[in-house]
């Protein structure tokens, strides 16, 4: 009797352990990164006006690369982002544009880093899935960028980013970006290259630089660096 007392005791012991383990994992779960709520932006004309301002700077730059402009610039807001994301995102069809069971993307820049965070799922059984993120130019490469994916969260608790990396190649190759990774700290690094499949790109990033609240890009056309050469060489 005294040993079947001691087992059903330690048996309790551990179910009360696991159960508070669960618990603890699904506050962890439930709780939403601190960026995210501080992301949403009250409904009215600024926000509007902000999403609009995101479509006209990205109307901008897409011009620039389709008429081979010399050179571009432009730089995004985390307010003028999320305000896209909360505006003209939406009327667009918001969820039919993300993979099934994400909704409502939400970004910020901050210290040399941007977040990026979404919702999976809905009512009780949803949660924050959060990226962050460091990315750079790689110097004496055209076009190469360097993506070290810093952390991966659902809620509070971090998750393994190996199924991501499979997904973030898969996609990029869609969009005609190749894909290596190494690691770098115990972090994931991405090294992208776009255009991949052209010997000439016809564009350049000059710049490329996570500022306080702002995501900064500066490139200029290969196309009309080409032209400008051969017009000079022609020259007497």
């Amino acid at each position: 009797m005294k040993k079947r007392r001691k087992l059903l005791i330690s048996g309790a012991m551990l179910v009360s352990f696991l159960l508070a383990v669960l618990a603890f994992m699904a506050v962890l779960v439930k709780t939403p990164p601190k960026f995210y709520a501080e992301s949403q932006l009250p409904a009215g004309e600024d926000r509007e006006a902000l999403s609009k301002d995101l479509l006209a700077v990205f109307s901008q730059i897409r011009f620039a690369l389709v008429n081979d402009e010399p050179h571009w610039q432009a730089s995004f807001s985390s307010d003028q982002i999320n305000a896209f994301f909360q505006e003209d995102f939406v009327r667009a069809g918001a969820d039919d544009n993300l993979p099934e069971g994400f909704h409502e993307p939400r970004l910020q820049i901050q210290d040399g880093r941007l977040r990026l965070g979404v919702r999976y799922g809905s009512g009780f059984w949803s949660t924050i899935l959060s990226l962050e993120l460091k990315m750079w130019l790689v110097s004496g490469d055209i076009n190469m960028l360097a993506v070290e994916i810093v952390g991966l969260n659902a809620g509070r608790l971090p998750l393994s980013t190996s199924t991501l990396l499979d997904y973030i190649t898969a996609m990029s190759r869609q969009q005609n970006i190749d894909v290596t990774w190494y690691r770098s700290e115990g972090h994931p690094v991405a090294i992208m290259r776009f255009q991949a499949d052209q010997t000439r790109p016809t564009f350049q990033f000059e710049r490329v630089e996570l500022k306080d609240q702002e995501l900064v890009l500066v490139g200029r056309s290969t196309e009309s660096m080409l032209t400008g050469a051969l017009r000079g060489a022609g020259k007497p």
